[in-house]
């Protein structure tokens, strides 16, 4: 759209794939996590993709409180917010398949895969509009069908009775007076038990950048012999909606490893600043 009133639109769309074609062992290999998790954070499989995280149980688990038995902990709790694509136990493969009988017990045969680092698809839009000597750019970014898992729930969502909890985890932890799945028992045996718990959506969409920008005259500015003066206000990191509870859906907290993906523990989130600038052209 051209004339005295003009709007550019800026489209991409990436998708990107990465297949693990051969490990030196021929066997899959079980990388470590952080907080003295177990082995086997994430996993490295011939065929399959890197960055997909192998733990835990899954929302099939059957309700041992139904058949008198203890109530559950962390090692066998149902998440109804996982998003990940979580499977029961070793009566089934990782796609969920039945394979044979459960045997009812709990234990490294049940690890499955419960999420995946690697985003479905990444997009970015970005309108540019202009009215005699004002602009304005609105430049928006998003992020779909991948999982983070949200180490700070090791501390912050541990019932382990000697640090503090989130309200949420307390609130509705396992009681006989409130029997739910949504969070264990209080058990301070429990540690660090890697589980669909953790994994959440990271998906988002976020208003990445919006500058206003207005151009003076260039009759205005033969006097000051110069050719452009402009003068801007520009946010960045405006908003970003996202079903993620951490602080930001972007971070990283292994930066660029192929081993450790999609994992926030300690990283620092995005800032959202604004600024104000002039452009002078001679």
């Amino acid at each position: 759209m051209t004339g005295t009133f003009t709007w550019q639109t800026d489209l991409n769309f990436s998708i990107n794939r990465n297949e693990i074609t051969a490990l030196s062992s021929g066997n899959d290999i079980f990388v470590p996590g952080v907080l003295q998790v177990p082995a086997g954070w994430s996993i490295l499989r011939k065929a399959s993709q890197s960055g997909r995280f192998r733990a835990g149980l899954g929302r099939n688990f059957p309700d041992r409180r139904r058949s008198g038995e203890q109530p559950p902990t962390s090692r066998h709790k149902t998440r109804k917010r996982a998003t990940a694509s979580t499977r029961h136990l070793n009566g089934r493969d990782d796609q969920g398949n039945l394979t044979g009988l459960p045997d009812g017990v709990v234990d490294e045969a049940d690890r499955t895969i419960i999420g995946n680092a690697n985003p479905d698809f990444t997009w970015g839009l970005t309108n540019t509009f202009s009215y005699k000597n004002s602009d304005l750019s609105i430049f928006v970014q998003g992020v779909q069908g991948n999982e983070i898992v949200n180490a700070y729930l090791f501390e912050i969502g541990s019932l382990n009775a000697e640090t503090n909890v989130l309200k949420e985890f307390y609130d509705n932890r396992w009681t006989p007076q409130n029997p739910s799945n949504e969070y264990p028992k209080i058990n301070p045996a429990e540690r660090n038990i890697f589980s669909d718990a953790q994994v959440e959506d990271g998906s988002f969409i976020r208003i990445k950048n919006v500058t206003l920008g207005y151009s003076f005259p260039t009759d205005w500015l033969k006097f000051a012999k110069l050719s452009k003066f402009r003068i801007y206000a520009s946010a960045n990191n405006l908003f970003t909606q996202t079903n993620y509870r951490g602080y930001d859906p972007e971070v990283n907290a292994f930066g660029q490893s192929n081993l450790l993906q999609g994992i926030d523990y300690g990283g620092y989130p995005l800032s959202r600043t604004i600024i104000g600038g002039i452009q002078v052209g001679f």
